[in-house]
């Protein structure tokens, strides 16, 4: 068998937050268990509202910030801190229990234990994971012609996507593969639906062995059935991928397990088998050269053949600008690049595409960049524009340029601003959280208290004491 509501109007402070959900433990199991009794399900709003019940409530997670130091983990539901209709609470030692689940904004969760009112608003302490039980992400109606912006929205489609995979509708798949990739479809901000396609069934985990044999027994029903299409060949090479990294980890090599490198390279070497079975098909897709960027990093490929790779990418679909993040990512020092790669890379791209594209892929792969190269500046303490030596100008004419063609992304304009905030343009940063208003969005800022900080930052009127870290 084939393996295959508002605005922060107010600037509070984090520590105040911090202080009135670390007081008061409970024991977690007489929560859960007295809990047992209580067959009433309730809504987030019905549940905030029981001040000293023991309830059972399902919501959907819209953000999960931290304390400093990880001293605290906070899941909040109806808004972000400090608009949220319900926190859950992980302190000290049970800090572990969120971190070990998988990622939780957008999700839908059911959860058990006593309400407490504290000063920024009614919580729930989590002393147990029996505690907290993951539902997926809910679906949106069935009609994928829909589109939208940011990630929240894309998640949604995985749970569609993953529908039709579960009723095993191999033929509507076919078909929303094919017009999406055909018609080079994106969402509002841009994003290709062809990544989120793929993107649907990375996002798939498996809670037992039965799950992991039901799924690659439908991947195996789907190429009886379309024996001719890549498209289950490349799902299967994106999951053994991204199993893969889950067991290697994204740290240098000396901190990666002797087991964990063995399935890292077992399950590159299967993926790879998979992309290579259906190589003389690879044009049909833009997935199957992005996975394969991925294996040969993990690889480790001669820089030739990466290349040569990377530009017979390129040449079948320049404008998938993920090909330019993995590239400038196998460039990192880390990696197999020398100091300063990656940047000399990205900096050349308006030059290869002077009729407006290297500005766009400029910006789109230095704001893909953002989050690893941050993890590695931390280190030095270095500014992110300052000290790589990218430039602000042009990714500014990137970002203008994608408004201009992506007038209705919110997602383009929150990373634009916080982009301007880590160059120091106060102006830009300013001007476009004036527009942002209500919509900022918490994938990008974390908190509306950051949101707060970021406005006073852009005004020249942040307390001296405090450090604008999203800024860096």
């Amino acid at each position: 068998m084939n393996l295959t509501k508002q605005v922060m109007t107010t600037y509070l402070r984090h520590s105040r937050h911090c202080a009135a959900l670390g007081v008061g433990l409970f024991c977690g199991f007489f929560a859960f268990h007295a809990a047992a009794s209580t067959p009433e399900m309730l809504t987030v709003e019905e549940a905030a509202k029981r001040i000293g019940e023991v309830v059972t409530f399902e919501g959907e997670v819209v953000s999960v910030p931290s304390s400093p130091r990880r001293a605290a983990i906070y899941v909040n539901f109806g808004e972000a801190y400090p608009m949220q209709t319900l926190s859950l609470l992980f302190a000290d030692e049970h800090t572990n229990i969120v971190v070990k689940l998988p990622r939780l904004r957008g999700q839908t969760v059911r959860v058990t234990g006593k309400v407490r009112s504290t000063k920024t608003g009614p919580v729930i302490t989590i002393t147990n994971a029996a505690q907290i039980e993951l539902l997926g992400i809910r679906a949106i109606p069935a009609d994928l012609n829909q589109t939208g912006d940011g990630h929240p929205f894309r998640r949604q489609m995985f749970a569609t996507i993953q529908q039709l995979f579960d009723a095993r509708d191999f033929a509507a798949l076919e078909t929303v593969a094919r017009r999406w990739q055909g018609g080079r479809e994106r969402f509002l901000d841009g994003h290709w639906k062809i990544q989120t396609f793929f993107d649907s069934f990375d996002a798939i985990t498996f809670k037992s062995g039965a799950e992991r044999e039901a799924f690659y027994a439908g991947l195996d029903a789907w190429k009886a059935a379309y024996p001719h299409s890549p498209i289950p060949y490349i799902i299967n090479a994106s999951v053994l991928r991204s199993h893969a990294w889950h067991a290697r980890g994204n740290g240098y090599a000396h901190t990666v397990t002797e087991g964990g490198w063995r399935l890292f390279q077992d399950r590159l070497a299967l993926g790879r088998s998979e992309l290579e079975a259906v190589h003389d098909r690879r044009n049909e897709f833009p997935q199957w050269y992005l996975i394969m960027q991925i294996i040969a990093l993990g690889q480790g490929w001669p820089r030739a053949e990466y290349d040569r790779m990377f530009e017979e990418a390129i040449a079948v679909e320049p404008e998938y600008h993920f090909f330019y993040f993995h590239k400038a990512r196998y460039l990192l020092p880390k990696w197999f690049g020398k100091p300063g790669e990656w940047v000399d890379f990205v900096n050349a791209l308006p030059r290869r595409f002077p009729d407006g594209r290297g500005e766009m892929l400029y910006a789109y792969t230095v704001w893909n960049m953002r989050v690893e190269v941050d993890q590695e500046l931390k280190e030095t303490r270095g500014k992110f524009f300052r000290d790589t030596g990218l430039d602000w100008e042009v990714c500014r004419a990137g970002f203008e340029r994608l408004r201009s063609r992506y007038p209705q992304s919110d997602w383009i304009v929150n990373n634009y601003a916080l982009l301007a905030g880590k160059a120091g343009d106060r102006e830009t940063t300013r001007n476009l959280l004036m527009e942002l208003g209500s919509r900022c969005d918490m994938a990008v800022w974390v908190t509306w208290e950051n949101v707060g900080y970021a406005r006073m930052w852009a005004d020249n009127k942040l307390p001296p004491r405090v450090r604008m870290g999203l800024f860096e």
